[in-house]
């Protein structure tokens, strides 16, 4: 599913990140990355050749209700929406 209407950086609250691996972003820097994430069509070639590894997962609420996002290695997210939809963005590492 395509993604649409998400928050603004701005609006999300009470982010927990739990890290699979050492190392985790920041509050911070997850604020940052999402700010600049862009959706990922459901049918785009990439989503196939990807190799899904976790690196951590996020949660945070925003107005509309709570979040839940898994940040593979290399940018790739999956995001859980409060209204039972799903869908991917690519997360702008630096």
């Amino acid at each position: 599913m395509l993604l649409e209407n998400l928050p603004s950086a701005g609006e999300v609250r009470n982010i927990t990140i739990r890290p699979f691996l050492s190392t985790a972003p920041s509050e911070k820097e997850f604020r940052e990355m999402f700010g600049g994430a862009r959706t990922v069509a459901p049918d785009d070639p990439m989503l196939e050749n990807w190799s899904y590894s976790p690196w951590c997962s996020i949660d945070f609420d925003a107005p509309d209700g709570r979040y839940h996002m898994q940040l593979f290695l290399g940018g790739l997210a999956r995001l859980e929406c409060p209204d039972g939809s799903r869908g991917m963005l690519m997360i702008m590492l630096e």
